[in-house]
């Protein structure tokens, strides 16, 4: 009896140690939403950012910088160095990189936006961030 309690005292340690010492790697694979749809900076950008970055103590005139009013979010965008102007290089974009990792909208104005609205944002840099 005592050399199957060490048999199983061996087997035992041996599926633990095998079991431990295994990892798994759940790679996530990057949406990709590409869309060769036109996007307009007034129609189709100007309201991302009324809806989740230009209000009262954020991204508004006279607020946190860049201004993302209708007013002033091109001009703060472009001279601040928020668009990568290399449109190959669009996802290294200072705009899209804050709104891809969850900065921007912070967690407590509903966090990360969804995926369609910003890549409509990404599309529009890779369209070259025209003032439409």
């Amino acid at each position: 009896m005592n050399k199957i309690n060490n048999l199983i005292l061996v087997f035992v340690f041996l599926f633990t140690i095998i079991l431990t010492s295994c990892e798994w790697e759940q790679l996530e694979k990057p949406v990709v939403i590409i869309d060769d749809t036109p996007i307009s900076f007034a129609t189709d950008v100007i309201p991302i950012f009324d809806a989740s970055c230009n209000m009262s103590g954020c991204h508004n005139a006279g607020a946190i910088p860049p201004d993302l009013s209708a007013g002033g979010a091109y001009l703060n965008l472009t001279s601040l160095g928020y668009i990568e102007a290399d449109t190959a290089n669009a996802a290294q974009s200072k705009l899209w990189k804050r709104m891809n990792d969850g900065t921007m909208p912070p967690p407590a104005y509903g966090g990360l936006l969804a995926d369609t609205v910003r890549y409509k944002v990404l599309n529009w840099i890779k369209q070259g961030a025209l003032n439409n």
